[in-house]
């Protein structure tokens, strides 16, 4: 299943789960002066800003045994998609002794390129980010009909054993870096330590 999702399309959660109700007690939205929002992610690692209120999943476990936690903002008026998807991987204790988060963010990365390129997307850029990360720029084809063509941006970060993938999504490449995407982007923080 892929980690990442277009403005034009649904989630996918393929075989696992979904229970679309917010724990309340775990999750902290703020109302924001400009009108974005302040999130904590249920496990209290992570804070972001989305431009309203998103969407909360969580979904799982799947065939590996990981439990997925989805935040989803779609803006109509920017035509851009902002989400938040993270997991903590299922080792086993002889794999947790062996872990090397270096390596562990490469194998991400991987495949979650393998995944993309499978479903048609194509690469625009890559590069590494500092703290185990990497950022991918993708063209998702339209079909000229229904279905515009979309650009994503994406950093995907490995700390510890979790996964972290931010997505921005909009109708043209130079929204990737536009100033909703820069503000959503720079609003992700760790809020834990590793």
């Amino acid at each position: 299943v892929s980690a990442f999702v277009t403005a034009s399309q649904e989630p996918s959660v393929g075989q696992r789960r979904t229970t679309s109700r917010q724990p309340r007690q775990k999750i902290s939205k703020t109302p924001l002066t400009d009108r974005w929002y302040g999130i904590t992610s249920p496990d209290g690692d992570y804070a972001a800003e989305f431009p309203s209120e998103p969407n909360y999943r969580k979904t799982g476990p799947d065939e590996r045994g990981q439990i997925y936690h989805d935040y989803q903002y779609y803006d109509r008026k920017c035509k851009c998609n902002f989400q938040i998807m993270s997991y903590k991987l299922n080792l086993s204790p002889e794999q947790q002794a062996r872990f090397d988060e270096g390596e562990q963010s490469k194998g991400s990365e991987r495949l979650a390129l393998q995944s993309s390129l499978k479903q048609g997307w194509r690469l625009l850029s890559m590069k590494e980010l500092p703290g185990n990360g990497y950022q991918h720029l993708f063209m998702v084809p339209g079909d000229g009909i229904s279905k515009p063509t979309v650009y994503v941006r994406d950093m995907l970060f490995n700390r510890g054993f979790y996964v972290y993938s931010i997505i921005f999504t909009g109708a043209t490449r130079e929204s990737l870096f536009g100033p909703e995407a820069r503000r959503f982007f720079n609003s992700f923080k760790f809020t834990r330590r590793k």
